[in-house]
């Protein structure tokens, strides 16, 4: 996180500790989030992707331990907007319910999963995540 304060601070967009309007996370820090969640281990981050895509799971001490969740394990916005950032997606409006419905299935929420997959199947319209 304190590389996050540091490129706020250093683009303008925070100032005596303040932000001064809407967030935009640069390039570069979201290249450089990238390497520290592909360092985690990967159950972290699967509960990370989890959180971002707005499942409500429970946070393991590992998860925790990144600093990137508030106290009450909700993860924290601008990890959230970096971690959408850096997860593929079809080109489309809004590819949140099949970010959900992988999130779930990733954290091993199977009922949830399924039922989003469902969701996303039955709707054409409706985008798709990319395989990694």
């Amino acid at each position: 996180m304190d590389r996050f304060v540091i490129a706020l601070q250093e683009t303008g967009q925070l100032a005596d500790g303040r932000l001064t309007g809407p967030v935009v996370i640069p390039a570069g820090l979201v290249e450089q989030f990238r390497h520290d969640l592909d360092c985690l281990d990967e159950k972290v981050r699967e509960v990370l992707l989890a959180k971002a895509a707005g499942a409500d799971l429970p946070a393991s001490e590992g998860t925790f331990a990144t600093g990137l969740l508030t106290d009450s394990g909700a993860l924290v916005p601008l990890a959230r907007q970096a971690i959408l950032r850096l997860t593929p997606t079809a080109e489309s409006a809004d590819p949140m319910p099949a970010l959900r419905a992988e999130a779930a299935a990733l954290a091993g929420d199977l009922d949830t999963a399924l039922r989003l997959a469902d969701q996303v199947i039955g709707d054409p319209q409706r985008p798709t995540a990319h395989a990694r």
